[in-house]
């Protein structure tokens, strides 16, 4: 595993004020301040946690075959992983389908930037669906069966 601390990007003032929509000084704090408001206001993933990184898209598969199909798919298909779980996720219209490898019952939170947080359970082979498909942002967040806690980066569909 990296012990390497993530470099994080620099933020000009300038370029935060004009996000902000803002002129003149960073802010009432000064410009550490700001530097820090806006290197957190993504809603950086809890220290303890463990991050199931997106490992397939399947928005992002070339389509190899594109003479053999005459529409494209319906379904989204991602892959996540962490060192406990593989999660299979599939979007197919309004809803999010979702299953753990290997199936556990565990309570899932469906944390959207918009709407909060939602409680959801897995069934007995580790499926779960979300309905509707958050429409902005969202991110799962788990405690293993052993007490590890997981997340996935901010997801947008």
């Amino acid at each position: 595993m990296c012990t390497r601390a993530r470099r994080q990007p620099r933020i000009s003032c300038a370029a935060r004020r004009t996000a902000r929509g803002e002129a003149g000084r960073c802010g009432p704090r000064g410009c550490a301040w700001a530097t820090h408001a806006a290197r957190t206001a993504g809603g950086r993933r809890n220290a303890g946690a463990e991050l199931a990184r997106l490992i397939y898209d399947s928005a992002r598969e070339p389509h190899r075959a594109a003479g053999l199909r005459s529409e494209a798919a319906s379904i989204r298909a991602l892959t996540l992983a962490s060192a406990h779980f593989s999660l299979e996720l599939e979007v197919i219209g309004d809803r999010l389908l979702g299953q753990f490898v290997p199936p556990h019952g565990i309570a899932v939170q469906v944390q959207s930037q918009a709407s909060g947080s939602t409680q959801i359970w897995t069934d007995e082979i580790g499926c779960f669906l979300v309905e509707p498909v958050p429409a902005t942002p969202f991110r799962l967040h788990w405690h293993t069966e052993d007490g590890a806690e997981v997340m996935t980066d901010w997801i947008t569909l």
